[in-house]
């Protein structure tokens, strides 16, 4: 959902909740209980609910920049991982090992009014997001970053 006031003619404040996924995924090789090397894969998957809350600023009708916090609750997250061509192993992450919520920061360029108020209501967003939290706890530095498209419409009452 995305709710959006208007401060002045030039800018606005948004604030959206999203469901988005976080995690990595990485091989190596390994040598076995045979000393022949085989290739190790893992991969850890996080499930949030976000909600940024941005600063709007427009340069025109149509295209502007937006800045601000997002905070995040995390809801969960598992690993998997296999040695070669063995089956997946998968585990839930204790949820005591993830920090439950985490901030971070937004830049982001913001397109909307379309064509002269024709499509008035459709949008397109293009984020940068970093966290300044870590998702693992006890487990050094483990941030994350990443860039979001957004593609929709708003709904007015």
């Amino acid at each position: 959902g995305l709710t959006r006031r208007k401060l002045n003619n030039n800018s606005d404040i948004a604030v959206s909740l999203q469901f988005s996924t976080a995690g990595d995924r990485y091989s190596v090789w390994e040598e076995n209980s045979s000393a022949t090397k085989v290739k190790s894969y893992h991969s850890t998957s996080l499930y949030y609910i976000n909600m940024p809350v941005l600063y709007q600023y427009y340069f025109t009708n149509i295209l502007g920049i937006e800045l601000g916090p997002r905070l995040s609750w995390c809801l969960g997250g598992s690993t998997k991982s296999k040695i070669g061509n063995d089956s997946w192993d998968k585990e839930k992450i204790p949820y005591k090992d993830i920090n439950p919520v985490s901030l971070g920061l937004v830049v982001g360029i913001y397109t909307s009014n379309f064509n002269n108020g024709t499509f008035e209501n459709f949008f397109i967003d293009l984020r940068g997001f970093w966290e300044v939290t870590n998702i693992i706890k006890n487990s050094g530095s483990n941030k994350s970053m990443g860039l979001q498209l957004s593609i929709g419409c708003i709904f007015k009452s």
